[in-house]
């Protein structure tokens, strides 16, 4: 999420694209606009609520799954901390939505947010998100291609580490954010306020921040969060892929050229548990990988060929929202990763979710037990007494086997419940 050279830039600053001295007719130019205002609903008003919707509920779902016990290690405190930054990027984008859709706020205060905090709060944890999956890319690399060292770095502290200087890193590189912006009152030429009050836009703060020291810090940040990450994903990840094939062939020749029985049962046993752990790793990090470059590729292309003056800001548009979007949607789909890839986190959200159904059938049928109780009750109170009255000993019978039955029958769910 960038400013004015890449996707999700400040949607004031966009309307200046249509530079003086166009050679568009005012009705062409009355119809660029429309169309990029339609452009806009579509992406920010539309397709972006629903992506950030999809992936608030499966971050908030990978949390709840990773605080499991048995998700204990590196490599899930590193998905933790991902869904972490994944939640709080996009409740942040909320904001940028409202913003996208209305463009001046009458709010001094909105517009002070607009200008020194919204962008730093929206980027920072989109960055960190960044830079953990780079550090989990790593610790892969390590883990198949330089075993020797690995378990020098997949440690709880070298994670620990890795994160807070991921979080640091950002924090630094998207500082200067805060100051480029500044709110300005919405007045004539440059802004039309909707009514006769007092309206604020968010523009540069050219005095404190001039173009010419905006451009070397945008494209060092781009090429620092953007371009050196798809890299090392890609190179890192090819290595691993190779290296773990070059694993498997060599376990499968040792399997095959063992003279000892013995030996082959060790060299199997040995290298079971961990080869098993590997082929559920490697599907989940590989489609993880896959879809951040397939994602984050777009935005770095927009900032690439950014301008303020395009020929056709109408395409351009659509491509910066398409681009914008998919930056986006690369902080919703972990979860569904984890889901489509990994064994482990199947299973785990399929016993949580027999869990929640035992305690919703235990909770019906101590429920049903308490009514019938009351019922009893309340016929008590009325005299109809099974010692006095036949009829009401048959219907107090009739209502005990009832009790006990309801009874039985909780208990044998229980028990299902802990086979299963």
């Amino acid at each position: 999420m960038m400013l004015v050279d890449g996707p999700l830039a400040v949607p004031p600053l966009w309307s200046s694209a249509v530079a003086l001295g166009s050679t568009k007719s005012d009705w062409e130019q009355e119809q660029e606009r429309e169309q990029v205002a339609r452009t806009r609903f579509i992406a920010y008003g539309v397709v972006a609520p629903i992506t950030v919707a999809v992936g608030i509920v499966g971050n908030l779902l990978t949390i709840a799954l990773l605080r499991q016990p048995q998700f204990r290690g590196v490599t899930f405190t590193y998905f933790l901390v991902l869904a972490l930054s994944d939640l709080v990027s996009l409740c942040m984008f909320v904001s940028m939505i409202v913003h996208f859709q209305h463009e001046e706020t009458p709010s001094f205060s909105t517009a002070v947010w607009y200008a020194h905090f919204e962008l730093f709060m929206v980027n920072v944890p989109m960055s960190v998100s960044v830079l953990v999956v780079v550090c989990i890319t790593v610790d892969r690399f390590y883990s198949v291609c330089r075993p020797t060292h690995f378990a020098a770095i997949h440690t709880e502290r070298c994670a620990r580490r890795a994160i807070a200087g991921s979080v640091a890193f950002a924090v630094l590189v998207w500082l200067p954010m805060c100051f480029i912006l500044h709110p300005v009152e919405c007045v004539e030429p440059s802004c039309t306020p909707p009514d006769n009050r007092t309206w604020w836009a968010v523009r540069f703060n050219y005095e404190l921040f001039p173009e010419a020291w905006y451009r070397p810090y945008a494209w060092l940040r781009q090429v620092l969060l953007a371009f050196i990450p798809i890299i090392l994903l890609v190179v890192l990840n090819a290595l691993t892929l190779r290296g773990f094939l070059r694993l498997r062939a060599r376990r499968a020749e040792m399997a095959r050229s063992s003279a000892s029985g013995s030996l082959q049962l060790t060299v199997s046993s040995s290298a079971e548990g961990r080869h098993r752990k590997e082929q559920h790793l490697i599907p989940l990090l590989v489609a993880v990988m896959i879809t951040f470059s397939a994602t984050m590729l777009p935005s770095g292309i927009v900032d690439a060929i950014h301008t303020d003056d395009p020929e056709d800001e109408a395409s351009y548009e659509v491509f910066r929202a398409v681009g914008n979007n998919l930056e986006v949607l690369s902080h919703a789909l972990n979860f569904y990763m984890y889901i489509l890839c990994s064994r482990t986190i199947r299973v785990a959200l399929k016993n949580i979710f027999r869990r929640r159904r035992q305690v919703f059938l235990a909770r019906a049928s101590v429920s049903r037990v308490l009514i019938a109780v009351q019922q009893l009750t309340k016929n008590h109170g009325r005299g109809e007494t099974p010692s006095t009255d036949p009829t009401g000993t048959e219907e107090g019978r009739r209502r005990e086997k009832e009790t006990q039955g309801v009874a039985a029958e909780t208990a044998s769910e229980r028990n299902l419940a802990q086979t299963v």
